[in-house]
């Protein structure tokens, strides 16, 4: 519930956009709300080690992909990526 609000906080202060950019910090606030999930309620905590290493990786991978698409987008339209 904090994480929320945090993150509706951080989406009312005009000037985090410029500093550490807003959208970002709350993206991460997200992320990090997916691993709660993962590892408390779907109990990836209790599971065998190489099943939380590997749930881990795979939203900390996801969280990359989505700042990287989220920051460069544009930038890799116009290089020719295909986005469809």
């Amino acid at each position: 519930m904090s994480a929320t609000a945090v993150s509706w906080y951080m989406s009312t202060l005009p000037t985090v956009d410029v500093v550490i950019g807003g959208s970002s910090m709350i993206l991460l606030i997200a992320f990090f709300k997916v691993r709660l999930v993962v590892v408390h309620f779907m109990e990836a905590g209790h599971a065998p080690a190489i099943l939380r290493f590997t749930s881990e990786i795979a939203i900390a991978v996801a969280c990359l992909l989505v700042l990287a698409f989220y920051h460069y987008g544009s930038q890799l339209v116009a290089a020719g990526f295909p986005v469809s």
